[in-house]
């Protein structure tokens, strides 16, 4: 019954085109907002309750399709439903004025595309057999080229969600023929197969295939060239959806694929924990040297799907070698950290956005001094960036916590073999956390901190109530996480000794010691917040009491600051893009100022990076070919007789060509 209101719900989002344009946002959040209730709903019974929900229908272009909720499903359902909560009530304020220079008809294909984006995402979650499922997905990735492009107007963009579309539909390709595979092997096209195909079949060959499909859409290195692309692009309210849920959608089918494997678990482990280790540490170094602080974010997102594959690496490597705990704390911590980066992730992109619309700009040297100007703003920034670097006290210390944990517990007794890979992820892991701590305190100090750096920076001022409240939400459960760990890790041990079919209890945990550990950790965390409370009333007490006057900060007997004396983007992080260069290929444009140069003249100065990768696998080969099709155009001569002439020689071709073949 739950199933036929929402999708009755789906049914209706075209009528937005006929509501009056003050009403359009109204309704489409009605029903996102409703069929949230429903979903989310199904989802909690489900993972709670330990049902597989499944019900067959037979409607419009999904056909005669089977549904099936499992754990696995709820709990990305989740997933999506706290990101779209958040995005459709932060776009209320974001595009009261985003969309004034748009028509009646953008307006509601946008938000069209919203819904449609939400609907297909939950879709493609449930659904098992492989046609419906290649349907909803290729509907998932239509409707997000479409939301990427409201600003398509800008040729940048334009270019930039066309290069996303192609790459979108690559990857559909690499599964569609994973699924045709699985087809000739079982004769069944559907997730419920792949049981069936690994269990007499090489595994690694299929594995590689989804992997490469869904990897498209997670954003692993090398596959990742279209996410530092299109989300600064993408209006603000679409590209904190997407970093928050859409690539989630890649690893949903990642997780799916690995939940089904028979074999081949120590090569699957290898190939997986080195893609995910380049994946981590190219994408937070690409992050170091950028200056469009939602570019910065997107390359952020790329490390952070490089931690949860390290994760996802670890759970197989424990497969391989039948040790359980391994097993479900690298899964318990990929998923945990899957959700967390969808919480904390949304609150930067969305504060980001903020800031951006306030200041009119995304390049971090033209910011500044917002921490004064927007308070708010600048703390929801700050949770973020705490939480995304993983320290306490908040969620992102505790997903990377349970992935250690399982690391440091399995080396004792393990072969040299296995140490050497999980002393590979705990270096890995330690390292990208501690490059991440210069990314954010790079983007926090340098955006929001100092003195502005621009007479827009100047002139902002705090977002209005609607594009504030939402990012509570998410601030909450980064606290919550962080503070009740073990009520969201239990049902994710759960998933795991679902999925990977172990033996897995609620006493697993107990007996392990993880669940006391957990519980210190959250109490630790909870007294570390209750004394910064209690410390900031007693200073507000204090201060109350006394008169205070506010000035400059002290100049070290300058009496003339500028804000050119401060840290620019470049060089706050100058010494480490020098150690990266081969990576970032980070250039520099300035003339040096000679010893014998007493009275320097006026100079400029330029920084620009680059991603080797998206220039060596995305922009040669297109030049490549650009140069060719240039070179063919020479048969385009504008004259109809030439035109006829090829089409002559053309069918003689396949007269030819039939001829030979009857022989």
């Amino acid at each position: 019954m739950l199933f036929c209101v929402f999708l009755a719900l789906m049914l209706l989002t075209p009528l937005v085109f006929f509501v009056k344009s003050k009403g359009k946002y109204f309704y489409i959040a009605t029903l996102i907002f409703s069929s949230v209730a429903i979903s989310g709903y199904m989802a909690l019974s489900s993972l709670l309750g330990g049902e597989i929900i499944q019900q067959r229908i037979s409607i419009l272009f999904f056909g005669n399709s089977v549904i099936a909720l499992d754990k696995l499903s709820a709990f990305f359902i989740l997933l999506v439903d706290v990101a779209i909560v958040v995005a459709i009530w932060y776009s209320y304020g974001y595009l009261k004025y985003h969309l004034t220079n748009k028509s009646s008809q953008q307006a509601s294909l946008h938000y069209f595309s919203y819904a449609l984006l939400y609907f297909s995402m939950i879709f493609a979650l449930v659904l098992r057999d492989g046609y419906s499922f290649l349907l909803a997905w290729e509907l998932m990735t239509i409707a997000s080229f479409i939301l990427v492009i409201l600003d398509g107007q800008e040729r940048k963009k334009l270019k930039a969600a066309i290069s996303y579309l192609v790459q979108m539909h690559i990857g559909f390709f690499m599964f569609l023929a994973a699924f045709m595979l699985l087809k000739k092997s079982t004769g069944e096209m559907s997730f419920d197969a792949l049981g069936s195909y690994f269990s007499s079949n090489p595994n690694f060959g299929l594995f590689l295939l989804f992997f490469l499909g869904f990897g498209m859409k997670a954003g692993f290195v090398p596959l990742h060239t279209w996410l530092p692309e299109v989300h600064p692009t993408a209006p603000g309210n679409v590209s904190g959806f997407m970093s928050g849920a859409i690539i989630k959608m890649g690893l949903y089918g990642l997780v799916r694929v690995i939940s089904h494997l028979q074999a081949d678990f120590f090569t699957i482990s290898v190939f997986l924990l080195i893609v995910s280790i380049i994946t981590g540490l190219f994408g937070i170094c690409l992050a170091i040297v950028q200056k469009d602080i939602k570019r910065l974010l997107a390359y952020s997102s790329i490390e952070n799907m490089g931690i949860i594959g390290i994760g996802l690496s670890l759970a197989i490597l424990g497969k391989a070698y039948g040790n359980d705990l391994l097993t479900v704390y690298g899964f318990t911590g990929a998923l945990l950290h899957a959700f967390n980066h969808s919480v904390f992730k949304s609150l930067l992109f969305f504060s980001a956005g903020s800031l951006s619309k306030a200041t009119g700009t995304q390049n971090m040297e033209l910011m500044g001094g917002a921490v004064k100007r927007m308070p708010y703003t600048s703390l929801f920034f700050l949770i973020g960036s705490v939480a995304i670097c993983a320290l306490p006290p908040f969620n992102g210390f505790i997903s990377e916590f349970i992935i250690y944990s399982g690391a440091f517990d399995s080396l004792s007794g393990s072969s040299v073999g296995a140490v050497a890979l999980l002393m590979s992820a705990i270096v890995s892991l330690a390292l990208i956390g501690g490059l991440s701590i210069i990314v954010f305190s790079k983007a926090f100090g340098i955006a929001f901190l100092g003195e502005p750096r621009s007479r827009k920076a100047q002139a902002t001022k705090e977002v209005g109530k609607s594009m504030l409240q939402p990012l509570i939400i998410s601030s909450i459960l980064i606290v919550a996480i962080g503070l009740f760990s073990m009520v969201f890790v239990r049902p994710l041990g759960d998933i795991a000794g679902e999925c990977l079919k172990i033996n897995y209890t609620n006493a697993f945990y107990e007996t392990q010691g993880i669940a006391a550990v957990l519980s210190k950790v959250g109490l630790v965390c909870a007294i570390f917040i209750a004394t910064v409370v209690l410390l900031y009333f007693i200073r507000k007490a204090i201060i109350a009491r006394r008169t205070v006057k506010y000035g400059p900060t002290w100049g070290c007997g300058y009496t003339a600051p500028d804000s050119r004396q401060q840290y620019t983007s470049s060089s706050y992080v100058s010494d480490f893009a020098h150690l990266v260069n081969p990576v970032t290929r980070y250039k520099r444009d300035m003339k040096p100022i000679a010893e014998d140069e007493i009275f320097p003249v006026r100079r400029t100065f330029k920084g620009k990076e680059h991603d080797v990768l998206n220039s060596t696998l995305i922009n040669k080969p297109l030049r490549w070919m650009n140069k060719w099709f240039f070179r063919l155009a020479i048969f385009q001569t504008g004259k109809i007789q030439h035109y006829i002439l090829y089409a002559l020689l053309f069918m003689i071709l396949i007269f030819a060509l039939s001829y030979f073949d009857t022989l």
